[in-house]
């Protein structure tokens, strides 16, 4: 998402569950993968070259979303909209950077 642009660069792919994987994705978060109720994530998806991702040395892996008011989804309630997504009604919930590691090529 737009938020952490200026410190690890756009967006080249979307790692969604199904669907396109294109950045224009990224903000769609019925596309990603949820934690289940202890918190656990398992993600799987076969990228076949992916252009973006093949021509770069590093890649980073950025995770959004978090559940800031504990009320098992993400809502307006919670930490208000996206501030760089302004009039979409995306809770900043859903698109709060909250992990980020980078991937070797």
């Amino acid at each position: 998402m737009p938020e952490g642009a200026p410190f690890y660069g756009g967006i080249l792919a979307s790692l969604t569950t199904s669907g396109p994987t294109d950045a224009g994705h990224a903000p769609d978060p019925a596309h990603f993968a949820t934690a289940d109720a202890d918190g656990h994530l398992k993600y799987s998806r076969t990228f076949t070259n992916e252009s973006a991702l093949a021509n770069a040395d590093t890649v980073q892996v950025v995770v959004h979303g978090i559940d800031v008011n504990g009320s098992g989804t993400y809502d307006l309630a919670g930490a208000g909209e996206a501030p760089l997504v302004p009039g979409s009604g995306v809770p900043f919930e859903a698109t709060m950077p909250v992990l980020c590691g980078g991937v070797a090529n």
